[in-house]
């Protein structure tokens, strides 16, 4: 039998698929892909297209999924014919479907009319998705001016990590609910996070960053993003982060001048390689003004204590545990070289409280007598984000804030309480 002329011959995987390029890949990397990618979608959305993600291969094969605020794609290595982009609907069905179905490789098949067919091993489906125009990729793109490019390493995402538990959660104070990056100097951004009642920080060392100092005047990543990459990102040795403006929709007629190019809101970027996976979200920042926080951080301190973190944490803990308030406030009385915690329970009887004694390892200045309240889970979230064996505590007389670090903090991170009213 002759063989075909080559340049009538067709690639074997578009006559097993009736003349669509056939994608076959390793099931563990393209279910591991799909739950990445899909972590962005909001399984509640009207919008069709936004429940699907969008495949397209073309040396490499990208997974890619948008809430219009926030993008996530993923690459992972392919070597097969190309394919067009297309939509996969009903993406986490499918994805526990294939993992579940045993086969060492998937074979995804794109048709007509977002058509798409899936098999593996012995599963074989058929979806019916919309069409890839409708998919908005405007915010998975590259962007057209970069103000800060730099690189954190495991350090510095578990700084962001620690900052990020002071994020609000609060709906009116939206410019809150994120992490403010700005720069101190050319090697230095500060990430800052505070929901009013308390404000955490950590300077981040960026050695070798491309900054546009005049331009780069501060971001609010949202919470959205943060939390994203502090769960996927955990184990990343390196994640490059991207600070810049994107490419407007209107971008012909600015290129013309008849539309201004000013007041786009910026947007962030970070990406990772996990194993064979090069994973990266894109998304807006907050479009608001973070408050002026260095206000808010003691200049100079009274009185200063250490206490053993272990030892603080259990007597937290315990006094927490025993009352039932939606508000946990621990009272700190220092009596007789001790600091003496107490918590107001329901359970025994009128004005009854639970009390729990710490040591001091040091005290400076502290008067005998000195009482101060705090919430008992800000302090535990404080202790959780100490690095070291002991906490350092910086306090003032009245209500005026607490400092608190821990004991191989170096300077570089820090976080600051407000006292309550008892």
């Amino acid at each position: 039998m002759r063989a075909l002329p080559r340049a009538l011959a067709a690639p074997a995987a578009s006559i097993l698929s009736g003349g669509n390029p056939m994608i076959e890949i390793e099931t563990r990397k393209f279910v591991a892909a799909m739950e990445i990618a899909g972590s962005v979608v909001q399984r509640g959305t009207s919008i069709e297209v936004l429940r699907q993600l969008r495949l397209h291969a073309n040396g490499l094969l990208s997974i890619s999924a948008t809430d219009l605020d926030m993008g996530c794609e993923v690459r992972l290595p392919y070597s097969g014919a190309p394919a067009s982009p297309f939509l996969l609907p009903e993406p986490a069905r499918i994805r526990k479907a294939v993992a579940h179905s045993g086969g060492d490789s998937v074979r995804v098949v794109p048709g007509e009319d977002g058509a798409v067919s899936v098999e593996a091993g012995p599963l074989a489906l058929a979806a019916k998705g919309v069409p890839a125009g409708d998919f908005p990729t405007h915010g998975l793109e590259a962007l057209a001016r970069e103000d800060l490019r730099c690189v954190l390493g495991s350090a510095e995402i578990a700084a962001i990590g620690r900052v990020a538990r002071a994020m609000s959660a609060e709906e009116t104070r939206y410019y809150l609910n994120g992490i403010f990056l700005h720069a101190l100097d050319d090697w230095t951004v500060r990430a800052v996070a505070t929901d009013g009642h308390r404000l955490f920080w950590a300077n981040l060392k960026i050695p070798g960053a491309m900054m546009a100092r005049d331009r780069f005047t501060g971001v609010i990543l949202p919470r959205g993003l943060i939390n994203l990459v502090l769960r996927r990102f955990k184990r990343a040795e390196e994640v490059a982060l991207v600070v810049g403006v994107p490419l407007p929709f209107n971008a012909v007629e600015v290129a013309e001048g008849t539309a201004p190019a000013r007041g786009i809101n910026p947007r962030v970027a970070l990406a990772a390689n996990l194993g064979d996976l090069l994973v990266s979200f894109r998304s807006k920042t907050i479009d608001g003004t973070f408050p002026d926080y260095t206000r808010v951080i003691p200049e100079a301190h009274e009185y200063r204590v250490v206490l053993d973190i272990a030892t603080l944490r259990r007597a937290l803990l315990s006094l927490v545990a025993s009352s039932a308030a939606k508000r946990p406030d621990v009272t700190i009385r220092h009596e007789g070289g001790e600091l003496r915690c107490s918590i107001a329970t329901d359970w025994g009887g009128k004005d009854s409280r639970a009390c729990a004694s710490v040591v001091m390892l040091e005290c400076l200045g502290l008067p005998e007598g000195y009482q101060i309240a705090f919430n008992g889970r800000y302090l535990l979230d404080c202790l959780n984000s100490c690095r070291g064996a002991r906490a350092i505590f910086g306090l003032n007389g009245g209500m005026a804030p607490a400092s608190i670090a821990g004991d191989e903090d170096a300077g570089d991170f820090g976080m600051v309480v407000m006292p309550v009213r008892t």
